[in-house]
């Protein structure tokens, strides 16, 4: 006899646009802990995000399914500067400090390697 949480799981992976292998697959390996982890990337702190459960965020979009609605370069700006594409976003820098006026270091939130971390994740995430 299925559980109610198994049978919850296999109808949201029977109607998501990912197979089990890649959903499950997105949502583990060193992008992902950047963007879940407080100290990094912290993603989850304004976004919901795919193998996310309990109390999600809504004060940005969902990140479900963000690789097939964003190019691979659309994405890296969004990560590396959201203000080259909307000058009024509350979405940090992470890849950048032009413009900050309290730096207290110069490295920026994330390194090169990092954000094509996140960025490879996010890819995936169709």
């Amino acid at each position: 006899m299925c559980s109610m949480r198994a049978l919850l799981i296999f109808f949201c992976l029977l109607f998501s646009k990912l197979s089990p292998a890649e959903e499950i697959n997105s949502t583990v390996g060193p992008g992902y802990e950047i963007m879940t982890n407080k100290f990094k990337g912290n993603c989850v702190a304004c976004h919901e995000l795919p193998g996310r459960q309990g109390i999600t965020s809504t004060f940005g979009p969902s990140l479900h399914g963000v690789g097939a609605r964003l190019n691979q370069a659309e994405l890296k700006q969004w990560i590396v500067d959201a203000r080259k594409i909307n000058p009024n976003t509350l979405m940090p820098p992470f890849g950048s400090n032009h413009g900050l006026t309290a730096v207290v270091h110069k490295n920026t939130l994330l390194d090169k390697e990092q954000i094509q971390q996140v960025l490879n994740t996010m890819s995936t995430w169709r």
